[in-house]
């Protein structure tokens, strides 16, 4: 297990992480899970991995539509969790632990691919153990959450103005103040982001049948490349 993977073990295993994700990704959260239902619209029924599953969000959306899920995650403490809404196994999201083809659709969404050192490497996995489509999504490298990653190195500064910066009225800031509050500026160094250029590259590279995708969380209504989230739709 690289270094940057074993930090992510970690850092989930130890933070409050539900409690950030409730307060802080609540539009996030809306406009994905409507991204991911539509996209297993035609596979109603099938079974799905959640890659990445954390406390178990999808695995207890999706059994409510028919689905049947099973999660996976790095951290114990987070499956610890989501054992309370379907069946979950302690795994790498680089070294799946099924057999070729074991399942109809695979997700992986909000970040679980952002925070291991290849994302290819992730994806053919993905691609390995699915059947018939492939659901993820993707930091965009043009939020404001990719431009935060990419100037970290200006965290030290923020640090220092926190207290000013804490008393603007507004819901993104006081989702970073959460991160940083939890030592995310740490988790930063093993985080990537990508643009819609580049994810569909990475799945043009490993070979899927076709690739769509559609932003989640645009920030300025009249472009989609200012969104939060690149969700990404690969039929195999």
């Amino acid at each position: 297990m690289s270094s940057g993977v074993l930090f992510i073990k970690e850092f989930y295993d130890e933070n409050n992480w539900r409690e950030i994700v409730e307060e802080h990704s609540r539009n996030v959260d809306r406009e994905e899970k409507s991204f991911v239902l539509n996209s297993l619209g035609p596979l109603h029924g099938c079974t799905v991995l959640d890659a990445g599953c954390g406390y178990g969000r999808y695995l207890k959306f999706l059994k409510k539509f028919g689905f049947n899920v099973v999660g996976i995650d790095i951290s114990k403490n987070l499956i610890k969790k989501a054992k309370l809404h379907g069946d979950v196994v302690v795994a790498d999201l680089q070294h799946l632990p099924f057999c070729d083809e074991a399942f109809d659709a695979s997700i992986s969404v909000y970040g679980p691919l952002n925070h291991i050192p290849d994302i290819s490497k992730g994806l053919v996995e993905l691609k390995r153990v699915t059947r018939k489509r492939v659901i993820v999504s993707l930091f965009n490298f043009f939020s404001w959450y990719g431009i935060w990653i990419n100037l970290r190195f200006l965290i030290p500064i923020y640090l220092k103005l926190r207290p000013l910066i804490a008393r603007l009225k507004c819901n993104l800031v006081h989702y970073y103040l959460g991160y940083l509050d939890i030592g995310a500026k740490e988790i930063w160094n093993f985080s990537t982001t990508s643009t819609p250029k580049s994810a569909l590259k990475y799945f043009h590279s490993i070979g899927f049948r076709k690739t769509t995708w559609k932003p989640i969380v645009k920030y300025f209504q009249a472009s989609n490349i200012f969104c939060f989230l690149i969700g990404l739709v690969a039929d195999i």
